[in-house]
């Protein structure tokens, strides 16, 4: 016997949303009349009907399911099988009758490892300390609450030399602070049962820079070698803080790129801190500036200048070298934000670093070069110069006060675009400076000279010839300065007087109910900027914007927020180079969080323009006001970018 089914109520009208039991069955078609169709009406059958079924589960679900569950079966035989093979050969024979793991957090009696079968111990660059258990194949994320404790990374010496030919490779051409001979030999010749010394902290700091996106054993998960590069870091400041030598201060400049490339803005500039402080104890500034003629006593034991005079070339240079990267670093790390930084003012006579090429010779060759010329032909002495002297003046004049005092010709001048107001003609005048730089800047790459050539001597590959790192840095570099400079004063705005009322510039007195006008030059520089740097991005390859300085991502930043935000202000269509701009942080977003960061702000930048309706999450509004630099509102927008990315469904 069957059983009954759920009869609709005879008192419904209208027809039915599917066919009658008796149709069905029949397989007849129905007119789904209620409560009786034709067909049941005419053959005088009981004619009733189904309930809405409720929706089930999708289609391929249970089997998704079915198909995680031995995908995480198989992990944790592979798990099992490693957590053994970690163990030293003694202890075999303990972890099979070992209660349990212990685990680091969560109930302490969890169920029991089962025993498996002893396998050959895989080779690894990662070597466990004291012969603990190390998690280098743990296969849940950080936020697991069942992950084993981890032990800290030991190196081990093909670890250091594989690390090391990468950050020479990659890193080195556009940070240039170490002596590649001498670290390499150290790396052959280091004994890793020994204890840590200063040297060891600099390849402690190469490791947690190039570890979160390279690492020769597949085994570690990015969110374990996150975690191990961050305990790396700890170790190089913590070393830093009790130990003052050159060699921390190395390891700490080399940390602070990775700190910077990852967005914590505020960890890099109080690193940035720490490394001036530690030069000035070391008396860097007094070797670049006076070449050590003001020390004193030559052997100083005493503080500020912890160090002796320095007795070899590569230690003289390695010295310079350390001093003007803190500088470099500080300097472009802040442009265009409008508080007191206390940079400090140029220093006309001092030693740069050296030639590249020569930098890259062992100390008898090095010996031989006349070091302390004011011009040094060096694409990095190049970025030097451009960062601590051509920048000040754009730090000096953007920490004065915007306002300045009215005028009467403003309205006059406005007319015929010729800046009366003394903030908008110093303006000019530092605008000047950096263009006579890029004028300079063009002809080296325009001409073959020798002492130059390296500012095209990096290359990928042997059959490809690309244009250096730091040329490329110093081109964005000094684009974004143009903007920087500009884009105050491009829209006139309130001034506010000391009793705290505002009004509008006399500018817009004249003219009260039209719109403010643009300033023409600033808006025409701004814009050329924009497309000079999109112009140099484009040339650029992948490979290379990939591993460039870090430091080029606000850069590009600054000049596509401000062609989004400006063209929104007057209402024209972005330009198509703009694309260019967001492009190349999608490609430095391969190596570097903040790029990432900072592209989708763009993206939703662009969204927002082209998007008719209003997006749920909008970007803060000092994103559009150009009165606020962009390192004005970094915070912002990062707290931004990380609400979005919590919002995002997780797969």
């Amino acid at each position: 016997m069957t059983e009954s089914v759920p009869t609709v109520s005879r008192s419904a009208h209208g027809l039915s949303s599917s066919a009658c039991v008796a149709c069905r069955q029949r397989k007849t078609k129905c007119d789904r009349r209620r409560p009786t169709c034709s067909f049941c009406q005419k053959y005088d059958f009981d004619c009733t009907y189904l309930l809405p079924r409720k929706a089930g589960l999708r289609a391929g679900y249970v089997s998704q399911l079915e198909q995680r569950i031995a995908e995480l079966e198989a992990r944790f035989e592979s798990f099992q099988q490693e957590v053994w093979q970690s163990l030293p050969q003694s202890q075999g024979d303990a972890v099979a009758t070992a209660p349990c793991l212990q685990m680091k957090m969560g109930d302490p009696s969890v169920p029991r490892v089962p025993e498996v079968a002893q396998v050959s111990e895989p080779s690894s660059h990662f070597s466990p300390g004291n012969g603990a258990p190390a998690d280098v194949a743990h296969p849940h994320d950080e936020d697991d609450p069942l992950t084993l404790v981890a032990e800290p990374l030991k190196l081990t010496q093909a670890m250091a030399a594989e690390y090391c030919a990468i950050w020479f490779e990659k890193y080195h051409p556009w940070f240039p602070i170490l002596h590649q001979p001498s670290l390499v030999e150290y790396c052959q010749q280091w004994d890793p049962t020994s204890g840590a010394t200063s040297s060891l902290r600099r390849l402690q700091a190469i490791v947690a820079v190039i570890l979160p996106d390279h690492c020769p054993d597949t085994r570690l998960t990015p969110a374990r070698r996150r975690q191990w590069s961050q305990q790396l870091r700890n170790e190089v400041l913590l070393a830093a803080m009790h130990n003052l030598c050159m060699e921390n201060l190395q390891a700490l400049l080399i940390i602070s790129i990775a700190e910077y490339g990852d967005g914590n803005l505020s960890e890099f500039w109080n690193l940035m801190a720490l490394c001036k402080r530690m030069g000035t104890q070391l008396g860097l500034r007094d070797l670049v500036a006076h070449n050590c003629q003001n020390f004193g006593v030559s052997f100083s034991q005493a503080p500020p200048r912890m160090l002796s005079v320095p007795t070899t070339a590569i230690e003289l240079e390695e010295k310079t070298r350390a001093f003007w990267a803190a500088e470099a670093l500080d300097s472009v790390s802040t442009l265009g934000v409008a508080w007191n930084l206390g940079v400090s003012k140029p220093e006309l006579a001092a030693s740069l670093p050296c030639s590249d090429d020569i930098w890259g010779f062992s100390e008898a060759l090095i010996a031989m070069y006349r070091f302390g010329g004011v011009d040094s032909p060096s694409c990095f002495s190049l970025f030097v110069r451009l960062a601590t002297r051509d920048l000040w003046h754009v730090h000096h004049f953007l920490q004065q006060s915007y306002y300045s005092q009215p005028s009467s010709a403003d309205a006059t001048a406005a007319a015929v675009d010729i800046p009366s107001n003394s903030r908008q003609r110093e303006c000019m005048v530092v605008d000047q400076q950096l263009l006579e730089w890029q004028q300079d800047f063009q002809r080296l790459l325009t001409v073959s000279t020798p002492p130059y050539t390296d500012l095209y001597s990096y290359s990928t590959t042997e059959s490809s010839q690309a244009k250096h790192p730091n040329t490329i840095l110093i081109q964005c570099t000094v684009d974004s300065a143009i903007i920087s400079l500009y884009q105050r004063y491009l829209i006139p705005a309130v001034r506010p007087y000391d009793d705290g009322t505002a009004v509008v510039d006399e500018r817009r007195d004249s003219v009260a109910s039209a719109p403010p006008q643009p300033w023409k030059h600033a808006a025409d520089r701004c814009q050329q900027s924009c497309d000079h740097m999109a112009e140099v991005l484009r040339n650029a390859s992948d490979e290379v914007l990939t591993n460039v300085n870090p430091l080029i991502i606000y850069s590009i930043f600054v000049a596509g927020r401000f062609s989004i935000a400006y063209y929104h202000t007057i209402g024209t269509e972005v330009p198509s180079k703009t694309h260019f701009l967001i492009y190349a942080l999608t490609v430095c977003g391969k190596r570097w969080p903040l790029a990432r960061q900072l592209r989708h702000v763009l993206d939703a930048a662009m969204w927002e323009r082209s998007a008719s309706a209003s997006t749920a999450n909008p970007l803060p509004n000092e994103f559009y006001d150009l009165q606020y630099h962009a390192l004005d509102i970094a915070e912002a927008l990062k707290r931004w970018d990380e609400a979005i990315q919590g919002a995002m469904p997780t797969n």
